[in-house]
């Protein structure tokens, strides 16, 4: 269902590119003729230019996944990548032009970025609305997870994120000596019958109709698992497995097939000097852009704290790239306190306590997206996977940001994603990042005014997938990772 809905996206914004010029050159010169007068230029011209955006965009679709799905469905990261995408055709549309030195209306081609643009969006909006009118008519695979750890509960959080997958999560298969970690993401659940033996909760499981059993890092012995996964295979119950080695997150895997044995392998992903290079000339020109905007409200911030009696900033000490401490800058305002009013008020809502941390992207301490830095008491009590998040420069904004984590939220939940971001490092993530930041601060100031802790709490309750209901095994044939 993903590989085909990805071609069908990409042929959907070919044919649509086409459309658009038509229609771009249609309203320019008011559907007369098509180029048949002499007063303005032939529309064949037009379609070769229309012909260049398709392979350009072939390209770009490629390489930086613009189908909206890969990611993980999410309107402002669709709305920023399109944006993103249809700026780079554009330029190099313009570019090409300027180099044959051929003239084409700037009025035809506004027109055509324009509607490049909403055609894309409304495609891909389109397409959501495919996949969900499937799912509405019984087309989703019932899944249960054998583990009811962390990466269960992440790779549930994936799915609920990816409808094109057509999977329903309803529940974990797990040992019954273990517990269920209850949290405002996995909070409504509740307890079936235990089954007494492989045999049992495979027709337990054929019961609830579940259609496939995927396997978590289980700590059942092999022998176990592999009495549980012939039964459920010959119960006509698909089985799929993630990997025992999945904390090496910022490794990148590859499947290979060797004369029917499977081989993972997991290759390093060294970073590319060049583009490293590329972002921080980027940083040094936009801080210095963004510090010298932000003037303006630094200085009635600074004004008011002084008015009361406060010193305007303060620094905090945070670890950075590698563990190397140094000292964060913000305004000296405390976001969660619950009786901020006036301008404070604004200044916590909006984040914009962080703006002197521009600073620090300037002297280099960090970086305009990436990790979120995290004091020494925090750091120490990394684990191996944790501190891989150290791997890279901390940012202003980034990755778990975007998806409504902040500083006191756990660990471990915002090192899934800055470690998705490690590895799947690029400008133009960069780009999308911080396009979806201003979506995020644009939702604040239209949204209704609460504390952050409230507003942290809905996003999780909300932007994540509630669990209907959960299979408890025995201990003697599942267990938990």
């Amino acid at each position: 269902m993903s590989r085909r809905l990805h071609y069908w996206i990409l042929f959907a914004d070919l044919v649509w590119i086409l459309a658009a010029m038509t229609l771009s050159y249609a309203i320019r010169y008011r559907w007369d003729g098509f180029g048949l007068g002499v007063e303005h230029a032939f529309y064949t011209e037009y379609l070769l230019i229309a012909a260049l955006a398709v392979a350009i965009w072939s390209v770009l679709y490629t390489i930086i996944k613009l189908d909206g799905f890969s990611g993980g469905w999410s309107l402002p990261s669709i709305l920023s990548q399109v944006l993103i995408g249809v700026v780079l055709l554009m330029a190099t549309i313009l570019s090409a032009a300027f180099m044959s030195r051929q003239y084409y209306s700037r009025l035809i081609l506004l027109y055509f970025s324009a509607f490049l643009l909403l055609g894309f969006i409304a495609i891909r909006c389109l397409m959501r609305f495919y996949v969900v009118s499937r799912s509405r008519n019984g087309s989703l695979r019932r899944v249960v997870i054998l583990g009811n750890g962390r990466i269960a509960h992440e790779l549930a959080d994936k799915i609920a994120r990816h409808p094109e997958l057509m999977k329903n999560v309803v529940g974990f298969v797990y040992s019954s000596g273990v517990e269920v970690g209850a949290s405002a993401v996995h909070s409504a659940v509740s307890m079936l019958a235990p089954a007494t033996n492989t045999v049992g909760l495979v027709d337990r499981l054929k019961s609830e109709k579940i259609d496939e059993i995927i396997v978590v890092h289980p700590k059942s012995s092999v022998t176990e698992l592999q009495k549980l996964i012939q039964s459920a295979r010959a119960a006509q119950i698909a089985v799929s497995l993630v990997p025992q080695w999945y904390e090496l997150y910022v490794s990148r895997a590859k499947f290979h097939d060797v004369e029917g044995l499977p081989l993972l392998s997991l290759e390093e992903r060294s970073p590319n000097l060049a583009l490293l290079a590329a972002k921080r000339v980027t940083d040094l020109v936009l801080a210095g852009i963004f510090l010298v905007l932000s003037l303006p409200i630094l200085a009635i911030a600074t004004v008011c704290l002084l008015a009361s009696g406060q010193r305007p900033f303060r620094s905090d000490l945070r670890c950075g790239l590698d563990g190397k401490p140094f000292a964060m800058l913000r305004l000296n305002i405390d976001r969660d306190a619950g009786n901020l009013t006036g301008i404070r008020a604004w200044l916590a809502r909006l984040s914009l306590t962080e703006l002197p941390q521009l600073w620090n992207v300037v002297i280099g301490n960090m970086t305009l997206v990436g990790p979120r830095p995290e004091p020494p008491e925090r750091v120490k009590h990394y684990s191996d996977w944790q501190r891989q998040r150290l791997k890279m420069k901390p940012g202003l904004t980034g990755l778990a940001q975007v998806h409504g984590l902040r500083e006191q939220h756990p660990s471990d939940e915002k090192a899934r994603f800055d470690l998705q971001y490690i590895l799947s490092w690029s400008p133009f993530l960069d780009l999308s990042l911080l396009l979806q930041t201003l979506w995020t601060v644009a939702v604040r100031v239209w949204g209704p005014a609460q504390s952050s802790i409230e507003d942290d709490t809905q996003q999780l309750q909300h932007g994540n997938v509630l669990m209907a209901e959960v299979v408890n095994a025995d201990r003697t044939h599942a267990g938990a990772d």
